[in-house]
C-alpha cells in the first residue's frame, strides 16, 4: 500500500501512431508541489503520420478510379479520330472502332492501375491506365 502517498494522475497520450507519451505524477503528503517523472518514447521511422494518411488517400483514389476496358476503348477511338486527317477514316473509326478495339484488347487489372494490351496482327501495344483518364503507352 501507498499509505499517505497517492497516485494523482496517470496520463497516456498518443500523439501519433508510433509515439507514446506517459506522464506519472505522484503526490506525497505534505508536498504542495507535484513531482513528475516523464518518459517519452518515439520512433523516427514514421516521420510524419500525415504522410501515411496522404499515401493511403492516394491509393484509395487510384483504386476507385482504376479505368475499365470500356474507358480504354473510348480513349483509343477518340485518339484515333483526333489523329486522322481523312473524314472517311474518322467516320469508319466512329462506326467500327469500338468493337474492333474491344475485340483485340485484354486488360490486366492491378487494383490501382490497369495494363491494356492490344494485339493487331503481329504488333502488340501495351498501355498503362490510371485515374480513368490517364493512359501512357509502354514500350
Amino acid at each position: 500500500m501507498l499509505g499517505n502517498d497517492s497516485i494523482s494522475l496517470i496520463l497516456f497520450q498518443l500523439s501519433s501512431p508510433l509515439d507514446l507519451y506517459v506522464e506519472i505524477k505522484i503526490n506525497k503528503e505534505g508536498d504542495k508541489d507535484m513531482e513528475s517523472d516523464e518518459v517519452h518514447y518515439s520512433s523516427n521511422k514514421s516521420g510524419n503520420y500525415k504522410f501515411w494518411i496522404l499515401i493511403g488517400f492516394i491509393l484509395i483514389l487510384l483504386a476507385v478510379t482504376n479505368p475499365s476496358k470500356d474507358d480504354f476503348v473510348k480513349w483509343v477511338v477518340n485518339s484515333s479520330v483526333e489523329e486522322s486527317d481523312n473524314e472517311w477514316v474518322s467516320a469508319g473509326i466512329n462506326l467500327f472502332g469500338s468493337s474492333v478495339v474491344s475485340g483485340v484488347t485484354t486488360q490486366q487489372d492491378l487494383i490501382f492501375v490497369s495494363i491494356f494490351k492490344m494485339e493487331l496482327g503481329t504488333e502488340t501495344t501495351s498501355t498503362l491506365g490510371f485515374g480513368k483518364r490517364f493512359f501512357i503507352r509502354l514500350p
